[in-house]
């Protein structure tokens, strides 16, 4: 396996992680144990995100957060920017929707809060699907 297969399958596993945790956070956010168990997802949210870059540093070898620096020859860069292209398309497209969505919503005379659990459901969803988009095209791409 490559170390760009490498390095997208840990960083797909660990987004993953971190949705969890955001959607955990979401759910409690709006329950009467906020004030129980914010601090803890919030504390084990930020120490997941330092782990994976300092494992990403230490053990995946990557130098540089910043561009594409993370990957080694031309036939991955092309892939990663064929996927990067594609996938901030689809989130250009995404944003439209949700302007949409939110005037279709403000006709339903949701509550403030009910807007904002239905609205954060929605960017949470759209946050998984760019995650599972990036990885199936990554793997098609990579097979071509």
């Amino acid at each position: 396996m490559s170390r760009a297969k490498r390095i997208l399958r840990f960083t797909f596993w660990v987004n993953n992680l971190v949705f969890l945790l955001l959607a955990a956070l979401i759910i409690v956010s709006f329950s009467h144990l906020f004030y129980i168990w914010a601090p803890i997802l919030s504390l084990m949210l930020v120490v997941t995100c330092v782990a994976m870059l300092w494992y990403m540093q230490h053990h995946l070898g990557v130098k540089s957060f910043k561009g594409l620096y993370w990957v080694d020859d031309e036939r991955d860069r092309l892939i990663t920017l064929k996927v990067h292209s594609t996938v901030m398309f689809s989130a250009t497209y995404f944003l439209y929707g949700l302007l949409g969505i939110i005037c279709l919503l403000l006709n339903w005379h949701l509550s403030s809060q009910e807007l904002g659990q239905t609205l954060l459901a929605i960017i949470w969803l759209a946050l998984v699907a760019s995650n599972l988009q990036y990885y199936w095209l990554w793997l098609k791409y990579d097979q071509a």
